[in-house]
């Protein structure tokens, strides 16, 4: 289970038609996202394939992004390559405009770092003053999947996420 069903249920409340496109990509790096990245399995080309598909069909409303637990122990080359690929998606999608809400990681310290997911989460926290049109989902109260050791959330913890990412676009759609 992702967010996405938690995002869509939400979505549907609002009465407004959504479909998803949904291009996860499970303990990627965002090295393997970025455009024209080495040995990534071609995973910007296929977001983008698939996006310019579903827009024969509707409008893009917004991306929701949540990744970053392979990149957690680097925060401020993380946001540097986060801008490249937003600036890099809406340039390649012909939307300036296009709002991206970003995820929190977990907020226990699965990583064996005296800091734990603190800098990332509160890099990803500001996301709003480095690239605009954007904003962010909190991670606060979400368990986890198996035990402390694991970064993932369980279920429960995506479907709430879900929900935030959906109140967060709402408010893009609203304004638009």
């Amino acid at each position: 289970v992702g967010p996405a069903y938690g995002f869509a249920k939400t979505m549907a409340t609002k009465k407004h038609p959504v479909g998803l496109i949904v291009n996860a990509r499970g303990g990627s790096s965002i090295r393997s996202w970025v455009k024209n990245a080495k040995q990534s399995g071609g995973y910007y080309d296929e977001a983008i394939r698939r996006a310019k598909e579903a827009m024969k069909y509707g409008t893009l409303k917004a991306i929701i992004w949540h990744q970053g637990e392979a990149d957690c122990s680097n925060p401020e080359a993380y946001k540097q390559k986060l801008i490249s690929l937003v600036k890099d998606l809406r340039e390649d999608l012909n939307m300036p405009d296009l709002p991206v809400v970003v995820g929190q990681i977990s907020q226990w310290n699965w990583t064996k770092r005296e800091a734990g997911t603190i800098p990332f989460n509160q890099m990803i926290k500001k996301v709003s003053s480095f690239i605009p049109y954007s904003d962010w989902v909190s991670s606060k109260g979400l368990g986890w999947y198996k035990d402390e050791k694991d970064p993932h959330f369980n279920t429960e913890a995506q479907l709430l996420l879900g929900k935030r990412y959906a109140e967060k676009v709402w408010k893009f759609c609203k304004h638009k």
